[in-house]
């Protein structure tokens, strides 16, 4: 795992390093990196056209479910956030919206503080996993909605 450490205390969190370096160390040193996951945590309001609720959701490669061995109960962790309009939930956000877990092909709307709307279209669920892992890497960054990072450009919106 890549780590920065800042001069300045509070300029960023010591787990986060900058966007562009795991792309390209593993670029220019393929050898050395076999793969990497960039992950961008947002706060957004997410309905599914009646439960509404503010969440907070990640952005990440492709690279997630598989890099990280999720246990899927429902989809493809190979396709799953291959499109921008894609989404993937734990367990727990597919029964708080849903009531169940059988929701693959269902909408959830994402909206961010500018009153933009996008919705996305669920493509996979994933079993919860504990603490300490990338669903949880600190109390203030915990989330169970998972966007592909081709979504950023809809980020700057969201």
């Amino acid at each position: 795992m890549l780590q920065s450490k800042y001069k300045q205390p509070g300029i960023g969190m010591e787990l986060t390093t900058v966007r562009a370096l795991p792309k390209m160390l593993k670029e220019q040193y393929p050898s050395l990196v076999a793969d990497y996951y960039r992950l961008d945590g947002l706060t957004c309001i997410v309905s599914n056209g009646t439960a509404v609720y503010e969440e907070n959701v990640s952005l990440g490669d492709p690279s997630l479910l598989k890099m990280f061995g999720f246990q899927m109960l429902a989809g493809d962790a190979q396709t799953a956030l291959s499109s921008p309009t894609n989404v993937v939930v734990k367990e727990e956000v597919a029964l708080k919206y849903f009531g169940k877990t059988d929701v693959i092909g269902q909408q959830l709307s994402v909206r961010n503080f500018a009153g933009d709307i996008q919705n996305f279209e669920i493509t996979a669920v994933v079993k919860s996993v504990g603490q300490n892992s990338v669903m949880e890497l600190m109390p203030s960054m915990q989330t169970g909605i998972f966007l592909p990072i081709s979504s950023e450009s809809i980020s700057d919106e969201i």
